[in-house]
């Protein structure tokens, strides 16, 4: 009787040890919830701080004060009052390309593709020519025509004679083309001899 208690003894210590230990291995094997860390979060290396960061970054009021806006700052009324390779386009200095230059021309190109201005044919004997940016006049040759059965004569309109298929009569300019022997008569620019009534 005494052996049997002491085997149900041993038997009990050996089942709680096994116990023990299986549930020590069990509480093990949870993984605990990540603690939450308070506190400041430090900036990676070579970051700036909130705190620099605040003391670079100008309130937005201060940032928007340095902004011009181009009609206050780029208003024009004049090519001249613009900078260098700015154009005063429809009041305001804008970027252009290429800046005309006309300053002293009155024709000619103004060294952007476009022209300063056309020399006008207003003297019909003379013919207009743009030089260096200035118009100047030269005659035309003699016996050209400038309108109206007028030519050129040195530089002057004059009236042009036409004697075309005649030998006698008005060239048209108060000139004669021609006169006709005693015995002949003048018919339409034709010297003929008169046919006598018999």
């Amino acid at each position: 009787m005494k052996n049997i208690i002491i085997l149900v003894l041993v038997l009990f210590l050996i089942g709680g040890g096994i116990w023990f230990l299986l549930n020590s291995e069990a509480e093990d094997s949870i993984i605990p919830e990540e603690e939450t860390i308070t506190g400041t979060i430090l900036p990676a290396e070579g970051e700036p701080t909130p705190e620099e960061e605040a003391q670079t970054t100008p309130p937005d009021s201060e940032y928007e004060s340095t902004i011009q806006e181009p009609d206050e700052q780029d208003e024009c009324s004049t090519d001249e009052e613009c900078e260098t390779g700015y154009g005063c386009i429809a009041g305001i200095c804008q970027l252009i390309a290429c800046q005309p230059d006309c300053v002293g021309k009155t024709c000619g190109d103004d060294g952007c593709g476009g022209s300063c201005g056309v020399c006008e044919d207003i003297y019909l004997c003379q013919e207009p020519i743009c030089q260096n940016g200035v118009c100047i006049y030269a005659n035309k040759a003699n016996e050209m025509p400038c309108g109206d059965g007028m030519w050129c004569m040195n530089g002057e309109c004059v009236c042009q004679p036409d004697c075309v298929g005649k030998t006698c009569g008005d060239d048209g300019c108060g000139g004669s083309c021609g006169v006709c022997d005693p015995i002949y008569t003048c018919v339409d620019g034709s010297c003929i001899i008169p046919i006598l009534d018999m």
